[in-house]
């Protein structure tokens, strides 16, 4: 159960805009949960706001594998995320190659 505060720690080190950090929690969510999507949309948002493309649509990927019928705002609907996370969060989802 460990994946569920470092969902959350990743969550507010991006919404804070600190990209390297939400890297390195949402890696964390990743270890201790490998077959969550979110997980792996958590890894996808940061590496794309990181730059690193691959990476982030390799981790899109992965969640279309884990959830083929994933859109961003039905999650982040489900997971009620504010605005002002959800506007970066939806921005990055989409350079990594999630449907809207």
């Amino acid at each position: 159960m460990s994946y569920a505060p470092w969902f959350s720690i990743t969550a507010s080190r991006f919404q804070r805009g600190e990209y390297e950090a939400a890297a390195e929690a949402a890696q964390k969510v990743f270890q201790a949960n490998p077959y969550w999507s979110s997980a792996h949309f958590l890894l996808a948002a940061t590496h794309a706001k990181l730059g690193r493309l691959e990476a982030a649509r390799s981790a899109a990927a992965r969640v279309l594998e884990l959830q083929p019928g994933f859109t961003i705002g039905e999650t982040c609907a489900a997971f009620d995320i504010h605005p002002s996370l959800a506007e970066p969060l939806s921005e990055a989802l989409g350079m990594a190659g999630l449907p809207g």
